[in-house]
């Protein structure tokens, strides 16, 4: 009766399920195998990315710390990310400039260091110095590197 009749149902459906899994499989042509450590890089990529953007601020953030955290190396970490043309260092300075930017636009009243150190910098000489090499001498002027990162 009623579950012969639900037995029915299941075998159709997983067999349209199948139907349409070759289906899309033969328009889709034939696939190139991935290396697996290429698809380990990606995975390692995008979960350092992922810390390097939320705890950007940290001024505890190293890449060695984020190496450890995911269980890698440091080298292996940076050809993870040599494979998307970045390297670890690069993009954690990036978030620490975009935010030591938004405090410099929305702090007005706060000094270099103290904006330094609420961006993860080391010190307001190390941030000053990270604008300069962005193409911005004044530091109120910090708008410039948004606009600049978000061309490249």
């Amino acid at each position: 009766g009623v579950i012969s009749a639900a037995l029915a149902v299941a075998a159709s459906l997983q067999a349209l399920i199948a139907a349409v899994r070759a289906e899309a499989l033969a328009r889709s042509g034939p696939r190139m195998p991935r290396d697996r450590a290429e698809e380990d890089y990606d995975r390692l990529y995008e979960r350092a990315r992922t810390i390097l953007e939320a705890e950007a601020a940290r001024r505890d953030l190293t890449i060695d710390a984020v190496a450890l955290r995911l269980g890698t190396g440091r080298r292996r970490l940076e050809r993870a990310f040599r494979v998307h043309g970045e390297s670890p260092g690069d993009v954690l300075r990036s978030h620490r400039l975009r935010l030591a930017a938004a405090l410099v636009d929305s702090e007005r009243g706060l000094g270099l260091a103290e904006i330094a150190e609420m961006a993860g910098f080391p010190s307001g000489r190390a941030l000053r110095d990270a604008f300069t090499k962005h193409g911005v001498t004044d530091p109120h002027d910090a708008g410039g590197v948004r606009s600049q990162r978000r061309r490249e």
